[in-house]
């Protein structure tokens, strides 16, 4: 998922957790963007040191995603949007050195 995340400029992947969505990285970027979603976001450390960002979605968030024209794939692990937005890597980290000194 992050590696797929890295490489995301422009759709907000929902990947399934169980019964509930997560977004990560961009796709968190994403959401707070367009949704103007200010909702609890988290900020993990991995093993290497690499952090990472993300959200779970909100029933609201969710339902806008899939019942959209934009929703393009809908699988078993995700569902994707497209924003028609890119995600500029200047924008993105500064977004999430933002939540991180937060």
């Amino acid at each position: 998922m992050l590696k797929k995340e890295r490489n995301n400029l422009r759709g907000i992947y929902l990947y399934c957790c169980g019964k509930c969505r997560m977004a990560l990285e961009r796709s968190a970027y994403l959401i707070h963007e367009i949704f103007h979603y200010n909702g609890n976001i988290s900020v993990f450390c991995l093993m290497d040191g690499k952090r990472f960002v993300m959200i779970e979605e909100s029933d609201f968030i969710v339902s806008r995603i899939r019942n959209n024209h934009s929703c393009e794939e809908r699988t078993d692990e995700y569902v994707r949007y497209n924003t028609n937005r890119t995600v500029t890597e200047a924008d993105f980290e500064g977004w999430k050195g933002r939540i991180e000194d937060e």
